[in-house]
């Protein structure tokens, strides 16, 4: 156990800048992309994932207690310049 037992997450916090962080993270969304519509269905597939995220969205929304968009306040953002 090379790490303590820590989550990905956890390491990558700790190894990678802010910049690598956020390159990596919209390669990752853009990766999975492309495997959802080479093997999941092409257009359809896509289209299956973009509404999972979605909902993924508006759970996480309405956890914060915010019913739309328009409600989300900054207190409800955290944001670090690159």
């Amino acid at each position: 156990i090379r790490h303590k037992g820590q989550s990905i997450g956890e390491i990558i916090d700790v190894n990678m800048s802010r910049r690598a962080k956020v390159l990596f993270t919209v390669f990752t969304y853009l990766t999975i992309i492309l495997v959802v519509a080479a093997f999941g269905g092409a257009e359809e597939g896509v289209k299956c994932y973009i509404n999972r995220l979605a909902c993924e969205l508006e759970d996480t929304m309405r956890m914060c207690g915010a019913p739309d968009i328009a409600h989300i306040t900054r207190a409800m953002v955290r944001y670090s310049p690159l």
